[in-house]
């Protein structure tokens, strides 16, 4: 590519040369024309030049700075995209400075009146909008406000307000985000919230109801207990089955954990359990102060005994301390064993790390959802509106729901006759999805119809399609126009996830541009949070075709598994590609994203991606099931993506740093949500829908500063290459 530059420059310079010598007067303007096009060819090729060794800011100047002439060479409209990207740049910046000073004087504000709440969200905003600037958090006001949200999370944890200290814990990590300051405290409340919506569901939709009083918010509808039954959830699980996953994690985490540290977790989640009173409604054992105490007192004994092992204890041992908590159990409080075991079993996950988890009975459905890309329902995108009504977001192409003519903006009032009033999200999925070929009945409330309507669906195998493109133009979830830039030919694809289809659909995607011409492409990787390892490696395997894609390695770094590029799996290697990541970018997006920037197949364009590269193996377990963590991913150059304590690097650093505004990333996300909404009618045509905006709003009014930058290098790689060719033909 380097050695075709050259002779294009060479071409083109021949080219002035030649018109300086025969026509000096005549041809004035065309030797200028040649020397802008020599200039702009220049330009190019070091703008895609520096963004390949990482040098942002130069990159991010040179883009905004065409050179002089650049609007006399025939380079389509890439003038008038940089004089716009300009207004962006120039409006994004003025509105951070407006909103920075006002920020600053809301959180004063704040303060002054002792408003810790809504001061740290005034904090957190302040840190954003200026990039993370850790000099920030040193400045007086924000030490002061610190301290004061610590002591209030502890008060609120002390007086059982579990939500509201959890509130501000997560707001004091966010804003110590790389540093693991608050990460026992969030595990703690995390725990104690898990058990609440598990035993104690209707306190818990009570304190969400309190909280948003408290906010100056309408209050929840009364509870809806559908779907209420921990019993149920937690009917299979059993002492072996719990047993095998601490054994395992002991045995084969990545990390080669101790036994003992798995117990002594173990025992302290379980006193977590005991001092958890919003649950002693469901176990009245635990109203009994005296049997309270006579286990805690036990637990802490254990926890004492087993820290001061010399040795790690071997797995009979690890049964044997197991069945004595449930015989102790049996004899103090009498807390269902399936409860203690729960509690005891996510505890000892909890030291491991944040990846490792035994799936229980009631989460196993979810977990295939997310590895498998499928699941038995209707096929219906729901969420709860401000009157906490359970309303359709859309209904997904060529499903039940679709067929049945649902609509985006539908409220659905019962399920199966059951109101839905004061249901919550999760409780709607499970009454709604169920087994393929049975029947569930909705109710819809619409705008613009006088009564409800029943809609009986059938519920059957539904595909979640990971693959999505610029702007919908047909009926089916395969049907996308793929050019967010159809003059220059550029290509853009988001993957959502990496399913079973992934790689297939890609691939599909990619064929189908190159048909129509493609000159670039654009892949979307901003808040995949991955999924399948053997998809991401065929999805990289499109444009990388030989080499390592991803090796497994152990702690020390040991070589356990290679993946490896598939000859003839590759659609194209050579195509001008960006791909934009940024926080919400995880594992197998992380995958894909660093072997095309180690191959220098790509230009990463964003933030700096999430550093989850640990490996996941998943264990079936009756009806449940052990996720856990035995390796780390480990990048074709070499690199650890995963984000291990105490590690000051992690994940993925773009070549290209673009940051977004809270308001742009809001916005963004909003129009990009609302522009895939399309309805299509009987005819397959689009329904006319004025509030619906088009996808090119991301860039016409700087939303999207992120993606506005990928189409710019795209666009001047482009402009490169098209003035190349001129030169080479000339």
């Amino acid at each position: 590519m380097r050695l075709w530059n050259g002779l294009s420059r060479i071409a083109l310079g021949s080219a002035v040369a030649a018109c300086l010598i025969s026509c000096p007067a005549a041809l004035a303007d065309e030797v200028t024309t040649v020397a802008d096009a020599s200039a702009v060819l220049e330009w190019s090729n070091r703008v895609w030049e520096c963004a390949e060794h990482g040098e942002s800011d130069r990159v991010l100047e040179m883009l905004y700075n065409l050179p002089d002439g650049a609007a006399r060479v025939g380079i389509g409209d890439l003038p008038e995209s940089v004089a716009a990207a300009r207004v962006n740049l120039d409006k994004a910046e003025s509105t951070r400075t407006q909103r920075l000073a006002e920020v600053r004087a809301e959180l004063s504000g704040l303060i002054a009146e002792n408003n810790t709440k809504k001061a740290m969200a005034s904090a957190i905003e302040l840190q954003t909008l200026t990039n993370s600037d850790p000099s920030v958090l040193d400045e007086s006001d924000m030490k002061s406000l610190i301290a004061s949200a610590e002591r209030e999370a502890h008060r609120l944890e002390s007086a059982g307000k579990w939500l509201d200290a959890y509130g501000y814990f997560a707001s004091l990590n966010v804003l110590y985000e790389n540093q693991d300051r608050y990460t026992d405290d969030l595990k703690r409340l995390a725990q104690r919230w898990s058990m609440l919506r598990l035993y104690a569901p209707e306190k818990l939709h009570n304190l969400r109801s309190e909280q948003r009083v408290a906010d100056g918010l309408e209050a929840l509808p009364p509870y809806n207990a559908v779907g209420d039954d921990w019993q149920g959830k937690l009917e299979t699980v059993s002492l072996p089955a719990v047993a095998r996953c601490v054994t395992m994690a002991g045995v084969r985490h990545v990390e080669h954990s101790d036994f003992r540290d798995l117990l002594i977790g173990g025992y302290k989640a379980v006193q977590t359990m005991l001092s958890t009173a919003d649950i002693y409604d469901t176990f009245p054992g635990l109203r009994d102060a005296a049997a309270r105490e006579a286990f805690d007192s036990y637990l802490r004994e254990q926890t004492r005994r087993i820290g001061g092992l010399a040795v790690s204890p071997d797995p009979d041992m690890v049964y044997e301390s197991m069945r004595d908590l449930l015989k102790e159990n049996a004899r103090s409080v009498g807390v269902d064993p399936a409860a203690v075991l729960h509690e005891f079993g996510n505890g000892a996950m909890g030291v491991l790390d944040e990846y490792s988890s035994i799936e229980w009975p009631y989460e196993v459905d979810a977990l295939n959802r997310t590895t498998e890309g499928q699941f038995q329902g209707v096929g219906i995108q729901i969420t709860l509106d401000e009157a906490q009504q359970l309303k359709v977001v859309a209904p997904l192409p060529d499903t039940p729901a679709a067929r049945a003519r649902v609509r985006s903006g539908d409220i659905i009032s019962a399920i199966d006759g059951e109101t839905t009033l004061g249901i919550d999200l999760n409780q709607a999925v499970e009454k709604i999805t169920g087994p393929a070929g049975t029947d569930v009945v909705l109710t819809i409330e619409r705008q613009g119809e006088d009564a409800p309507m029943q809609v009986s669906l059938t519920r059957e195998r539904i595909v979640l399609h990971t693959i999505k493109g610029w702007e919908r133009n047909g009926p089916h979830d395969t049907d996308w126009d793929w050019f967010i830039d159809p003059q220059d030919k550029i290509g853009y694809v988001r993957i959502s996830g990496f399913s079973r289809d992934t790689s297939g659909e890609l691939r599909s995607a990619i064929l189908d541009m190159k048909r129509q011409g493609a000159k670039g492409v654009i892949l979307d990787l901003r808040y995949n949070p991955g999924g399948l390892l053997d998809e991401a490696v065929n999805v990289a395997n499109l444009f990388v075709d030989e080499g390592v894609i991803v090796q497994q390695v152990d702690n020390a770094h040991r070589v356990q598994e290679r993946r490896t590029a598939r000859r003839g799996a590759t659609v194209d290697s050579h195509i001008p590609m960006v791909v934009l990541i940024n926080g919400g970018s995880a594992s197998a997006s992380e995958i894909v994203a660093g072997a095309l920037q180690d191959y220098g197949k790509a230009i990463l364009v964003g933030e700096r991606s999430y550093g989850k590269g640990s490996v996941q193996n998943v264990y079936p377990l009756g009806r449940m099931a052990f996720k856990l963590t035995e390796q780390y991913y480990q990048l074709p150059g070499g690199r650890l993506i995963h984000r291990r304590p105490g590690t000051d690097t992690w994940g993925l650093e773009p070549d290209v740093k673009v940051s977004m505004l809270p308001s742009q990333i809001g916005d963004s996300l909003r129009v990009r949500e609302e522009a895939d909404i399309v309805e299509f009618g009987r005819d397959g045509r689009p329904v006319a829908d004025p509030e619906r905006p088009s996808a090119t709003k991301l860039l016409t009014d700087g939303i999207d500063p992120q993606l506005e930058t990928g189409v710019l290098l795209l666009k001047s790689r482009v402009a490169g290459a098209q003035l190349a060719a001129a030169g080479a033909a000339s």
